[in-house]
């Protein structure tokens, strides 16, 4: 049986492990998001290739580029703004509390805003 597996190779691959999701009837294996189920987003049935934390994240990276040459933000501010990630990921890995998609993605998006 022929397989429609398609790699993206990060390089991380040496310390993350793969992780296969099914996107448009095709296999993909991204090995720097986990891209749990639950923990991702869907259009339709199709799951999206990466998690909500990972979504916002990049949504977060490129708004700072748009926005890079029109604002500077100081570095008290990028710390705020990466600390709800941290703190958010850290009360999940201790089961302190469960958060949900929206959480993940917000977090994310203050994650990605700070590198501007």
């Amino acid at each position: 049986m022929e397989s429609n597996t398609k790699v993206v190779d990060i390089s991380w691959n040496k310390f993350f492990p793969e992780v296969s999701m099914i996107f448009r009837n095709k296999s993909y294996k991204i090995v720097f998001c986990h891209a749990l189920p639950e923990r991702s987003f869907f259009i339709g049935k199709y799951q999206l290739p990466i998690c909500s934390r990972c979504t916002g994240i990049f949504l977060g990276i490129l708004i700072s580029l748009i926005l890079m040459n029109y604002v500077n933000i100081p570095i008290w501010l990028s710390l705020l703004f990466v600390s709800p990630l941290i703190i958010d990921g850290f009360l999940q890995l201790f089961n302190v509390r469960i958060s949900n998609n929206l959480m993940r993605l917000f977090t994310g998006l203050l994650f990605g805003l700070a590198l501007l």
